[in-house]
């Protein structure tokens, strides 16, 4: 399945591993992909809208720095 707005396009498929499934999520823009198993997903449905809108630096996604929270290579200091 395939969702996209004007901000962000991704592709959402089930990924089968010898644990169980997981939702494969693959962002066109970014070319990463992210992983949710149930527990995950079903996180998703506790969290308010308004505090993962919050996680949110900047509108296309992270900028100065990684995923992991460091600074991207090259911009360090």
């Amino acid at each position: 399945m395939r969702l996209n707005n004007e901000f962000a396009m991704v592709e959402l498929t089930e990924d089968h591993t010898a644990n169980g499934v997981r939702l494969k999520i693959y962002s066109a823009r970014t070319k990463r992909v992210a992983y949710l198993d149930p527990l995950l997903l079903e996180a998703l449905t506790w969290t308010p809208t308004e505090q993962i809108a919050a996680n949110l630096q900047t509108p296309f996604g992270p900028d100065d720095e990684d995923i992991r929270g460091g600074p991207l290579p090259g911009r360090e200091g």
